[in-house]
């Protein structure tokens, strides 16, 4: 399970402790006992779940993040220095470009991370001239730590097939059920117990509580209105705190951190038209728009 998940389920067997806590009370509910059976039925579904996910390990092992991470830390070694060179030369733009952290390589999904690095690369490529400090076994380097994350990640067939087989594909939506369940639940004790001690109980318990998990970020994919292509090396910006973020070569934002709920960001990009838009931030999570630019 993801952070947010274990969150989700941790707080589905509070309620679940407290229809045992409180079932005196909860048995004088008619409509209750069903909902309590249904929540106890997809818990069970839940923690099966979880047990085969947790030892599922085809197509998963350390060798492929491993891979990644040997990836992000070549590309950041060598884009560090081009980095420096690029700001002694007065190129801004380039360095800017370059300046990723090894995160921006290796919290993402696979693809977008390949697609990262290789714009990484053509972006070296292209200037070496005022890349002094980088050399073509420099880039061949990064190229063979790409090659060999890449090759990784095309071998998730079996563990796709494995998981869908053995169940664990249905975590999300028995985490749905369950909250479905807990609604009910909270539905009914407010409408017989209204601001009780069971009330507040069971509010709290179904809380979910994430502290210490990934922070709020947002992805935006830029795109051309017309050719849906990406618009490389577009820029977002977050009106709230004026931070901007560049895209790379596939047209992607992105913001490691942002404020939760409606946020406002203005999107553009060379020889289009600049777009406002609003985007609803999850706690906790990632959230992706698609921005559609139209030409200027």
């Amino acid at each position: 399970m993801t952070s947010r998940q274990e969150a989700r389920f941790t707080a589905g067997k509070r309620v679940q402790q407290q229809t045992k806590t409180y079932a005196t009370q909860l048995g004088t509910i008619a409509d209750a006992a069903i909902e309590i059976s249904d929540l106890n039925s997809t818990i069970i579904k839940l923690e099966t779940a979880q047990n085969t996910q947790a030892t599922d390990t085809t197509g998963k092992s350390e060798a492929k993040a491993s891979l990644r991470n040997t990836m992000a830390e070549t590309i950041v070694i060598y884009t560090g220095r081009a980095v420096v060179k690029a700001k002694r030369a007065g190129n801004t733009a380039l360095a800017t470009q370059l300046d990723h952290p090894e995160k921006y390589y290796t919290q993402t999904d696979a693809t977008t991370s390949v697609a990262r690095a290789n714009a990484t690369v053509k972006a070296l490529e292209d200037n070496l001239q005022t890349l002094t400090n980088i050399s073509p076994a420099n880039i061949a380097e990064i190229k063979a730590t790409i090659t060999a994350f890449s090759e990784a990640k095309e071998q998730p067939t079996l563990a796709n097939q494995h998981k869908k087989t053995a169940g664990t594909d249905v975590i999300e939506p028995l985490l749905d059920e369950m909250d479905t369940y807990i609604d009910h639940l909270i539905d009914l004790v407010h409408s017989y117990f209204p601001k009780s001690e069971l009330a507040n109980a069971m509010d709290l318990a179904a809380k979910l509580i994430i502290t210490g998990t990934r922070h709020n970020s947002l992805s935006i994919h830029i795109q051309d209105a017309a050719t849906q292509a990406p618009i490389a090396y577009a820029h977002a910006t977050d009106t709230s705190t004026l931070k901007t973020e560049p895209a790379d070569a596939t047209g992607l934002a992105h913001f490691e951190k942002i404020s939760t709920g409606n946020q406002t960001l203005t999107i553009a990009a060379a020889g289009y038209t600049s777009q406002t838009i609003t985007a609803k931030i999850a706690r906790g999570t990632n959230t992706d728009v698609v921005v559609k630019l139209v030409k200027a």
